[in-house]
Order: C-alpha cells, then sequence, then structure tokens
C-alpha cells in the first residue's frame, strides 16, 4: 500500500468535491440560506469519501487496521475543505 498515494487521492477528492461545492455556490438558482449550504457541505463530503473509497477498493484489499487508518486521513482532508467550503460560503451568503 502506497501511503504517499493514498494520502494525494485523499486530498484529490476532498479538492475536487470542494470545486463542485464552490461552482454549486458560485453558480446557485435561488438566494443561499444556511440549510441549502448544509445540504451542499454534506453531499461534499459525501462525494469526497466514495471518491476515496472507490479508489482503495479498485486498488488495495485494506485490513480492518489500514482501514481504519484511511478513515482517518480521509477525515483530516475532509475536515479541511468542510472548513473552507463553509467559510466560503459565509462570504457568498446575503447578509441577514
Amino acid at each position: 500500500m502506497r501511503l504517499d498515494l493514498l494520502e494525494t487521492t485523499a486530498k484529490t477528492a476532498c479538492k475536487n468535491a470542494f470545486e463542485d461545492f464552490k461552482h454549486y455556490i458560485d453558480n446557485a438558482l435561488w438566494p443561499l440560506t444556511d440549510n441549502i449550504v448544509q445540504i451542499e457541505l454534506d453531499k461534499m463530503l459525501e462525494s469526497s469519501g466514495q471518491k476515496f473509497y472507490k479508489y482503495v477498493h479498485d486498488n488495495y484489499e485494506p485490513t480492518d487496521a489500514q482501514y481504519d487508518w484511511l478513515k482517518g486521513l480521509l477525515k483530516k482532508y475532509q475536515d479541511i475543505s468542510y472548513n473552507t467550503a463553509f467559510n466560503y460560503a459565509k462570504k457568498k451568503m446575503p447578509p441577514k
């Protein structure tokens, strides 16, 4: 299992999901609300997880210990992308 490649894959999955989130926020068809942003943030996390785990399961057969480590690795980058996306959305939301 190449750890450097897995880390790069986790970063890329989270970055791509963030870019999709950003595109949605910039091109929203209706005014942004807290509920819409939360739904999109949840979709972003789900998307990055699906992409990463699909790559892992297509290329490796991780043991339970390795799988736990991979979950921690993905969570690290998901937390970073979540915080970045949340701050980005706050800037784009209309003032209350």
